[in-house]
């Protein structure tokens, strides 16, 4: 659920300024609220999805740890994440035409050097060096970290040289450096739009 959050919110908003040319046209408002409702649109979808996980954990009796709490700080991490990502693809968008297909291949390259339907174990089998690079993808930490507050004995299948601390530390440090460069860049781009 937190990759179809991931991919619905980039996939949805990268034409967002395009199909809404003629309103950015006519009224003045900030350019950035287009693309950003559109992520909260699908953050409240995604928030609603999250309470059906929690029903389905209840009845499948899977046991819930204190980590349950943070959940609300991985869902902020991981929206700052895609907010930064959809005011680059969306303004780029505008000039330079090829981005939605850009777009539309990073969402599958990132599926698969993701651990959806793997876990990072795995990827520490092959090598410690591989692991430091793997974990250079933010939604390898933003997915680890859904595991970790949503399955607390996932904790046991977490590599050597792993930690919450350093998820969460790395997860939230490259979110928002990822949310103000996508920012700057809107804001270099807007005054053309």
């Amino acid at each position: 659920f937190p990759w179809n959050f991931f991919s619905l919110s980039l996939s949805t908003t990268t034409m967002s300024l395009l199909e809404n040319s003629d309103l950015i046209k006519k009224v003045y408002f900030p350019r950035e609220l287009i693309p950003i409702s559109i992520v909260f649109a699908n953050l409240i979808n995604f928030i609603f999805t999250l309470i059906v996980v929690f029903f389905i954990l209840f009845l499948f009796k899977i046991k819930i740890s204190y980590l349950v709490l943070l959940l609300p700080l991985v869902v902020f991490i991981q929206t700052i994440f895609i907010v930064g990502l959809v005011l680059i693809f969306s303004i780029l968008q505008v000039y330079y035409r090829d981005i939605k297909y850009i777009v539309e291949v990073l969402i599958i390259g990132l599926f698969y050097l993701t651990p959806i339907f793997y876990p990072l174990k795995l990827v520490s089998n092959i090598s410690n060096t591989f692991l430091s690079i793997y974990m250079l993808n933010p939604l390898v930490q933003i997915i680890t970290l859904y595991r970790l507050v949503l399955f607390g004995d996932y904790i046991n299948y977490l590599p050597n040289g792993v930690s919450i601390f350093n998820l969460f530390f790395n997860s939230l440090i490259l979110s928002f450096f990822i949310f103000f460069i996508g920012l700057w860049i809107f804001k270099k781009y807007e005054p053309r739009l």
